[in-house]
């Protein structure tokens, strides 16, 4: 899962230190919504992307 959260965070152009404070709460359950926080937001500007190309 940490890989996960750092790969959304560089493709979401997010700091290291955004990652490594969210990956310093404790909980799988809050790092488990977080991943899918990040994961929404990257289908958002992907879809809003493709939208401005056509």
């Amino acid at each position: 899962m940490k890989e996960q959260i750092y790969e959304c965070c560089k493709e979401l152009r997010l700091s290291i230190t955004f990652a490594e404070n969210a990956l310093s709460m404790s909980g799988d359950t809050y790092q488990d919504y977080l991943l899918k926080v990040l994961r929404a937001e990257l289908d958002y500007r992907n879809n809003k992307r493709k939208k401005n190309c056509i």
